[in-house]
């Protein structure tokens, strides 16, 4: 097991209110089963408020392997025990089996998950790859926010942005937007996914998850422009997972099923589940909201309570915010989207602080109407 902590195994203690930054993780010589995560390997621990921003996964193995950005593997153990929530991930994977009969399970948060996930996201580009043995039954499993899901499990009101990489010429991986894989039993509800599925070949895959095994599936949806693919889960369509467009998404109405959203500037914090600009970004967790302002999500969630103070914690670039269409906003530069959607408008105003704390924001893109500007009326 590898991470901040290899195996918490512990299920009356907890892990929460921390972030990990730049963490980087290299493993090129296991023979036995691994579990890596940034923040642990394997965990019946629950997990809430934390996050792992840039990190950088890279695994070359012989033995089975299940990474996560967060998490390498979640267990289930007792009631509320090992529940991931209010979490997220932000980088890259890289996670490679070259033993027959071993299996990788690769998730942007969770590479294994056994336990409930809510409330989080991933912005993690996965790349998975496993030799398929059909006397063992293994294969490659990689999602934009899990790579497996045991059964049992609630996975609700979440999202995954990132790429999902899982190529087998032999037609045995199987990846999704969101998850890689489900068993039976689960209870899936109110997420989305944006990433590109790609070099899938004839895999099971969908831009929302690869290989479904039934259970409850109600209020998803997947970008059938920014995923390459029309096909929500195996190869085909499922009820309870939607299609929609780039613009759609950006469209309250166009994806109610996620739960309550409040999708205009507000002056403050709204109790509701999700929040969005109407038409300019896709729909953001109000649990990501912060005044102490870390990421290009916190900053554009300034929208959600104008009358508030804020700090800049460090230098934020939008490059790569502003140039790529899986991301929150659907822009790139010069191509399509109109990019940042201003703080305040003439109607609610921005009338609270912001400390830049001698921090810059670079790469600011508009391509709108209106009062236009980082803010747009005060």
């Amino acid at each position: 097991e590898g991470g901040l902590f290899a195996d918490a195994v512990n299920p009356s203690g907890y892990i929460r209110n921390l972030g990990l930054v730049n963490t980087t993780i290299i493993d090129a010589h296991s023979t036995y089963s691994l579990f890596i995560g940034t923040l642990v390997g394997r965990t019946d621990t629950p997990i809430t408020n934390v996050y792992s921003e840039n990190l950088n996964i890279t695994v070359n193995s012989a033995a089975s392997t299940y990474v996560g950005g967060l998490v390498g593997g979640s267990i289930y153990s007792t009631a509320n025990k090992g529940n991931i929530t209010k979490s997220y991930a932000t980088g890259t994977i890289s996670a490679t089996v070259n033993a027959a009969s071993k299996e990788t399970q690769v998730g942007g948060l969770v590479g294994n998950v056994g336990a409930n996930v809510s409330l989080s996201y991933a912005n993690v580009n996965v790349y998975a790859s496993a030799p398929f043995d059909a006397l063992a039954s293994t294969a490659s499993y990689a999602g934009g926010l899990l790579g497996y899901i045991a059964g049992g499990t609630q996975i609700t009101n979440n999202y995954a942005l990132g790429t999902v990489n899982n190529p087998d010429p032999s037609g045995f991986a199987y990846g999704g937007g969101f998850a890689g894989s489900t068993q039976s039993s689960q209870n899936i509800q109110g997420n989305y996914s944006t990433g590109v599925v790609a070099n899938m070949g004839t895999s099971l895959h969908g831009g929302f998850i690869g290989s479904y095994g039934g259970g409850t599936i109600s209020g998803n949806y997947w970008d059938t422009e920014t995923s390459g693919t029309t096909n929500s889960v195996n190869n085909t369509t499922q009820a309870g997972v939607n299609a929609v467009t780039t613009a759609n998404m950006k469209a309250a109405a166009s994806v109610s099923g996620l739960g309550t959203i409040t999708s205009a500037v507000s002056s403050t914090l709204p109790t509701t589940i999700w929040f969005m600009i109407e038409g300019a970004t896709r729909p953001m967790l109000v649990m990501e909201y912060a005044t102490t302002i870390k990421n290009a999500q916190q900053l554009q969630l300034m929208n959600a309570a104008t009358s508030a103070s804020y700090t800049l914690a460090n230098n934020i670039n939008l490059n790569t915010s502003m140039n790529n269409l899986s991301e929150v906003w659907g822009t790139d530069v010069g191509v399509s989207g109109a990019g940042w959607a201003p703080i305040g408008n003439t109607t609610t105003r921005f009338s609270g602080v912001f400390n830049g704390n001698n921090h810059y924001i670079s790469n600011l893109y508009i391509n709108s109407t209106g009062t236009l500007g980082l803010f747009g009326a005060t």
